[in-house]
Formats: structure tokens, sequence, C-alpha cells
């Protein structure tokens, strides 16, 4: 019999993804599996995702989306979440995912958060099982058997614990540019070697220059007059 892993690199994939989209703290391996949780209470695991659709969301028509990609699908998710922060119920969630916790109970704190008010939304009009306390805002997150109606909670509570790696084409290695070959250095036009082709007629022209001059006892410089 074939092993199934645990969490896929498909469903950690579009777990990364859909936070990056949402500008959430994609550094909290408690919220990716809320995420991954999330994609299972929708999509059961081991069941093909069609058309890269795990949430199955569907079109004004009814029928069932299709993307070209696992990144394609989860910024949809995410697009369609952010349009209908205020109208939807999803704006605590996107403000909850957004902090920046450190601590590891925080990181826990962030992802239930999550978890819980994903359910109390309008993403799922039964909210996974939440159904009446969703309704009239009566949910109790402390109260364990209201908690256990939570079909995404019940998933969740199981992932955290486990061992994973992110899959390694979500942090491409950047491209190692090899440097250029400095230029040669340019011979300075001041000392180039500039050839001069020969002029044949030069002679020529400097005897009818002497002619021409008449030069006379007079206007010899440096030469004796003689009177």
């Amino acid at each position: 019999m074939a092993h199934h892993p645990k969490v896929s690199p498909n469903e950690l994939r579009f777990a990364y993804y859909f936070l990056r989209a949402m500008h959430g703290n994609v550094n909290n391996a408690y919220l990716l599996l809320a995420v991954v949780a999330w994609l299972r209470a929708t999509t059961p695991r081991g069941q093909r995702w069609v058309g890269n659709n795990p949430l199955l969301m569907v079109s004004r028509t009814g029928a069932l989306l299709r993307f070209s990609s696992i990144q394609a699908a989860a910024q949809a998710a995410a697009n369609r979440m952010l349009a209908g922060r205020a109208a939807l119920g999803y704006k605590p969630l996107i403000y909850r995912i957004r902090e920046a916790v450190t601590s590891d109970a925080d990181k826990k704190q962030q992802a239930l958060d999550f978890v819980n008010r994903l359910a109390l939304s309008y993403w799922d009009p039964l909210h996974y099982g939440l159904g009446w306390y969703a309704v009239f805002d009566t949910f109790d997150p402390t109260n364990s058997q209201q908690q256990a109606l939570n079909r995404i909670f019940n998933i969740y509570v199981k992932l955290p614990g486990m061992r994973f790696t992110l899959p390694a084409d979500l942090f491409p290695t950047p491209k190692v540019h090899e440097p250029k070959e400095p230029p040669k250095p340019k011979q300075p036009l001041s000392i180039r070697h500039v050839h001069v082709p020969p002029d044949y007629l030069l002679p020529y022209a400097a005897y009818h220059f002497l002619v021409d001059r008449q030069w006379t006892p007079e206007t010899l410089p440096g030469d004796p007059v003689v009177k």
C-alpha cells in the first residue's frame, strides 16, 4: 500500500501562497497547518484536487473553477476573502493572521483564532458545523462541546506537532551573476602613435617659401648691418 505523507507538498504550497497573498504570518508553522486543515475540511486528504481547486470555489453560475496552478488558486481564494472582508465577516480573521507574533504560545493561539474566525465567517454557509452558534454569535471557543462541532478544528488539532519541510520551490535560489571581464584600458590620445602619411610635395613648398621671403641683409636676424 502506498504511503501518503501527513502533509503533502501541495497542501503546504497552497497554505504558503494563500498566507503570502493575504500578507499573513507565513513564519507561523501552526498557521500554515491551520490552512491545511481548512483545505481538508473541504477536500479530504487523498482526494484529487480537481482544477487545482481544493476549496471547491465556484463561479457566479455555480460552475467549479479551474486554475492553472496551485498558486493561482491560492491567490483567487485570497482575492475573494479580501473583497468580502466587510460584508462576509472576514475582517477579524484578516487582521489576526497579519499580526507578527513570535512566541510559540502566541503562534498557536493565532492559528486557533484563524480556525474559529473562518468558521464564524460566511465562507461556508453552514459555518463548518458551528451552525446557529455562528449565526447568532453565541459561539464560545472555551466550550469544548461547541468547539468540537467545528470541522476545521477537529482536523487541525491532529496536525500540530508533526515535522514538515516546506517545498524548496517556494524559496528559489537566487541567480548568481558571474562578474563580467573588466574592459581593457584604452591608450590615452596624448601618447597614441599617429601615423602621418608622407607628403611628397612638402620639399617644393619649403623652397617656394624661402624664395618668396626675399631675405636681405637688413632682415637677417643676428647679422651685422654693413653700411
